[in-house]
């Protein structure tokens, strides 16, 4: 994401927004391919809402009713609970009539609501929370498998126990500040009973 120094003025509040809802279509796939994994492997049965907003919820009812292990039902919680808010953020900003405040051009303020006006950095922020937990999503479904069973999903044939616990720090919201690749931070994470195998192991 370009900093917001790097955009003219007037571009700003279209570029943040622009961020915003792009990142949350991002978070809509990672959790339809979670969803989808879940399917295969007979964890939960389908039937999902087709919009993004009704089907969060539908899918933390699913992790909290099936008979998942403890940390890993945590973790997803976790996550499926900061996307529900973060989509409601994005709505929020998705669906009202936004211009920049004239008497102060970093704050921006609705021709609908009567709201006062907000900062762009709270726009920023959204899209920054939205950006991470796009990744904290994938890397649920990438781990669900070692927690779940075979046949869960193919993606992890190619993950190194090493990966998978990287995977499981980036789910816990710990991802290393790297240009090109994500990664999580060191340290410790629940793991399976017996740990993290790697593929061939």
């Amino acid at each position: 994401m370009l900093q917001l120094s790097e955009i003219p003025e007037q571009a700003r509040l279209s570029y943040l927004i622009g961020e915003i809802v792009m990142w949350d279509v991002w978070a809509e796939n990672e959790t339809r391919v979670l969803c989808a994994a879940l399917d295969r492997a007979g964890v939960t049965a389908g039937g999902w809402q087709g919009d993004y907003g009704r089907m969060i919820p539908q899918l933390l009812t699913a992790i909290d009713e099936q008979d998942i292990p403890e940390p890993f039902r945590e973790l997803a919680s976790s996550v499926i609970n900061a996307a529900l808010r973060a989509h409601q953020k994005r709505s929020k900003y998705a669906h009202d009539i936004l211009i920049p405040d004239h008497a102060e051009p970093e704050k921006v303020r609705s021709l609908i609501k009567r709201d006062p006006p907000r900062p762009l950095s709270e726009f920023e922020k959204t899209a920054n929370e939205l950006r991470r937990l796009t990744w904290r999503l994938r890397g649920l479904h990438v781990i669900a498998q070692s927690w779940i069973g075979p046949g869960l999903n193919a993606r992890t044939d190619w993950q190194s126990a090493d990966d998978l616990r990287s995977w499981t720090r980036v789910v816990m919201d710990h991802i290393a500040d790297l240009p090109f690749e994500i990664r999580g931070t060191r340290g410790k994470c629940p793991e399976p009973i017996g740990g993290y195998q790697s593929f061939g192991s």
